[in-house]
């Protein structure tokens, strides 16, 4: 899932289940485990 309600603040999206993002088994799983956001992960702001 790509936006979840409590990434709102950092992403600038509320969550919604058709929010989806392709990663690959190999980025999702570095993803995840970062605990982070995909921005913040990639060190962008989903707001401007």
């Amino acid at each position: 899932m790509r936006y979840h309600d409590e990434w709102a603040p950092i992403t600038g999206y509320v969550g919604e289940a058709w929010h989806l993002r392709y990663l690959g088994v190999e980025t999702a799983t570095k993803v995840k485990n970062s605990g982070k956001t995909l921005e913040e992960f990639l060190g962008i702001s989903g707001r401007d």
